[in-house]
């Protein structure tokens, strides 16, 4: 038998509540090898913590699940804090901190903001939607510094397969344009040993260094082209001096 058990028919009334008023644990959960916290709702919430101060919900376990709540209907986990954090995943082994799983339709997360306005959106098939990304790129975040060859990366893309294409799991109109990682990373041999990703940090800087290449040839072009248009405007005013002394004579 459980060592506490709660049990309510009134809607307004908690089946278990722990109140702490000195900024702890207002309920704490913890097993060898079970839940350490297990909340479940017909109708409403599965498991909500709330504290002003401290820790919301506390669930630990050894082997099992530290914190499981389940719902019907409503939300299966609430984590709420005025002045804190409402959720820490953390972990310190090699396996993720933080998994979300939709076996259903619907998107896999969203978030919003104060205004209650969506910001992000990650959508069932793995696409995200978000007002911007900014990317670290400080260079005292960097090393192994090198220069870059902008000519040989402009005639690398050149080369480079740029297709139109569709996911699988998309419908055939669905449709973009770039290239495969594997065309990617053989051309440019960037990202490590990863042939089935491309780093956009890869994609902007590739791009930046084809347009410096580009830039540098049509400079050399022009400079060409200006010394032999002067060339000519030489050879031009000496047949025209030639021609004008000639008239006269």
């Amino acid at each position: 038998m459980p060592n506490l058990v709660g049990d309510s028919n009134n809607q307004n009334i908690a089946a278990v509540f722990g109140n702490n008023t000195d900024g702890g644990t207002g309920v704490a959960g913890n097993s060898i090898s079970g839940w350490g916290t297990s909340g479940r709702s017909e109708t409403n919430t599965g498991v909500s913590g709330l504290s002003t101060k401290g820790t919301g919900v506390v669930g630990g376990s050894q082997s099992g699940t530290g914190i499981y709540g389940i719902s019907d209907v409503s939300a299966g986990v609430v984590a709420e804090s005025n002045q804190n954090t409402a959720l820490i995943a953390t972990t310190r082994g090699t396996t993720p901190a933080l998994i979300v799983n939709q076996w259903g339709t619907g998107n896999i997360m969203i978030g919003r903001d104060n205004r209650n306005a969506e910001v992000f959106r990650v959508l069932n098939n793995g696409d995200v939607q978000v007002r911007g990304i900014t990317l670290t790129s400080d260079k005292n975040a960097k090393e192994n510094f090198s220069n870059v060859n902008t000519i040989e990366i402009l005639d690398n893309l050149e080369c480079m397969p740029i297709l139109s294409w569709n996911y699988k799991e998309d419908p055939s109109s669905n449709r973009h344009i770039s290239p495969t990682a594997q065309d990617f990373q053989a051309a440019f041999g960037l990202n490590g040993d990863d042939d089935i990703h491309i780093s956009s940090i890869d994609l902007q800087g590739v791009a930046l260094a084809a347009i410096q290449g580009l830039n540098e040839i049509l400079q050399a072009e022009n400079a060409e082209l200006n010394t032999k248009l002067a060339c000519l405007e030489e050879r031009l005013f000496a047949l025209e001096s030639k021609n004008q002394t000639e008239h006269r004579t």
